[in-house]
């Protein structure tokens, strides 16, 4: 598929590449930076990430998205969520989006999402989303117990240069639909496809907000990523990042 070029390198946090790259003059293009030995990655307000070796996908993907306004960064994002969620549903079902960054098969990690900015004069620049696939890794350090990988949920090797072809089609796609409804003022169906794939959607459930246990259902997304469940008394409450968890069943 034209529109978007690739860089491949060894070891290299491919957010701190990607934004070395030059500015992107077309905004319809895509640069691809990845790698299958990340050692740097980064997670939302600073998490870390370590990819195992030659095993899994690290790559960002890197837009120039100048038609977009910042005030609704997060409508891209889920846009390029959605582009590693339907990806990831070509390989079969039990795929969900866990809000606000993560891709999980049923109860289990299996990607971490990254999105990050460069506003400028209430227009968006260059968007940076990184992607931390699981793709090969058949073992797990015990201080991730919930993670997962594609083979460890259907026992197939996968060619890891193949993959990244199949994602970076999905992101481009999801990209290049993304600014052609944009135009047309169509915000509301991204919202509508997120919220459909998004982990526990309408379903009541424990969770952790601001340190106490509430049992709350989640009901949407607003236009700042902050996601509104209701309360079992009839109370609303929104979250941001870091003041939710999520409670699983072990």
């Amino acid at each position: 598929m034209s529109g978007f070029h690739y860089h491949f390198r060894t070891e290299v946090s491919t957010q701190d590449l990607a934004k070395a790259l030059p500015p992107l003059e077309n905004e319809a293009c895509m640069e691809v930076v990845y790698t299958f030995c990340q050692q740097q990655g980064r997670g939302q307000r600073g998490n870390g990430w370590f990819g195992g070796e030659n095993e899994n996908i690290s790559a960002t993907f890197v837009f120039a998205p100048r038609f977009l306004k910042a005030e609704h960064l997060f409508f891209l994002n889920m846009a390029l969520s959605l582009g590693v969620l339907r990806y990831a549903r070509a390989q079969g079902g039990g795929f969900f989006l866990k809000w606000p960054n993560d891709l999980y098969f049923r109860n289990g990690k299996m990607a971490g999402l990254l999105l990050e900015s460069s506003v400028v004069s209430g227009q968006v620049e260059r968007v940076c989303f990184g992607v931390g696939l699981n793709v090969n890794q058949a073992e797990f350090p015990p201080e991730l117990p919930r993670a997962v990988s594609l083979f460890r949920i259907d026992g197939k090797r996968r060619d890891l240069q193949a993959e990244v072809g199949k994602l970076a089609e999905s992101m481009q796609s999801c990209y290049a639909e993304f600014r052609q409804t944009y135009g047309q003022g169509r915000l509301q169906e991204w919202r509508n496809e997120y919220l459909a794939g998004l982990l526990f959607k309408d379903r009541w459930r424990d969770f952790v907000y601001r340190a106490s246990k509430v049992n709350a259902c989640i009901r949407n997304v607003d236009e700042d990523g902050r996601l509104v469940l209701e309360k079992r008394n009839g109370s609303w409450l929104r979250a941001d990042i870091k003041e939710l968890e999520y409670c699983f069943d072990e």
